[in-house]
């Protein structure tokens, strides 16, 4: 399968990155696995972990017919975990994929389901890192530095230990 499905090694995200030629039903397979590891999450608080979907390396051979028809299919049976989980979508780099995964995103967010597209990893892991700090428990919180730290540039590192 053209996916893997990991925990990022520093912030509280799975991550499924797709790559070179995915079919409809490998998208599904992949976004499932996801689904799985992010809602059964034991170092999570809430237990559930959001989800980086990484597209950029995709080489797609789905259609936007065939992503509203994986949507239904993983609606019928992950929509509750589906609507729980924050989705932070990387675009394929090549224009005419990258439409495609702009119209997933449409779908799901007129579906209720928590999703934001990208165009690069860094935002996107700013996004969903934000989100767990500020809806987790105390003790992340005040962890706060060290991931602040983690998405601040450079400059504004250096600006922050100074004061």
């Amino acid at each position: 399968m053209p996916c893997h499905v990991s925990i990022h090694p520093k912030l509280p995200v799975v991550e499924c990155v797709f790559f070179d030629a995915v079919s409809c039903y490998e998208f599904i397979a992949g976004m499932e696995e996801s689904i799985k590891h992010g809602t059964t999450s034991d170092q999570d608080p809430g237990g559930k972990k959001p989800i980086l979907v990484d597209c950029f390396a995709i080489n797609s051979d789905c259609t936007s017919t065939d992503l509203f028809f994986a949507l239904e299919a993983l609606s019928q049976c992950q929509g509750n975990a589906l609507r729980k989980l924050r989705q932070a979508v990387i675009l394929p780099a090549a224009p005419a994929a990258a439409v495609h995964f702009h119209f997933w995103e449409t779908l799901c967010y007129n579906r209720g389901y928590p999703i934001r597209s990208f165009s690069e990893r860094r935002p996107a892991l700013g996004w969903l890192a934000e989100h767990f700090y500020n809806s987790s428990t105390s003790q992340i919180l005040a962890n706060r530095s060290a991931r602040d730290e983690f998405f601040l540039p450079r400059e504004e590192q250096r600006i922050a230990r100074q004061s």
